[in-house]
């Protein structure tokens, strides 16, 4: 599995459990991110940064999808301007 997809795995486990718990993450029994499959603990750096990754990807994938859907729009009035123009020329 690859780090992103796990610690995007990790980050909504650690958001199920609410703000307290994932603050506490030095605490015994509390939710752990990992980077990778080795098992090891990120640093608050790490995980700052992974986080920060995370949050660019989810806002990268929001712009796609608003394009998509504008684009699909400008498909739909080209579409009514062609068939516009279509009665007109009968």
């Amino acid at each position: 599995m690859s780090s992103a997809r796990y610690a995007i795995t990790r980050l909504g486990l650690a958001r199920s459990l609410g703000e307290s718990q994932v603050g506490a993450s030095r605490s015994v029994g509390s939710v752990r991110c990992f980077s990778d499959d080795k098992g090891r603990v990120l640093s608050d750096e790490e995980r700052a940064k992974e986080t920060i990754y995370i949050q660019v990807l989810l806002h990268l994938k929001l712009i796609i999808y608003l394009l998509i859907s504008v684009l699909e729009f400008l498909n739909a009035l080209l579409l009514i301007w062609i068939q516009c123009l279509e009665m007109k020329s009968r």
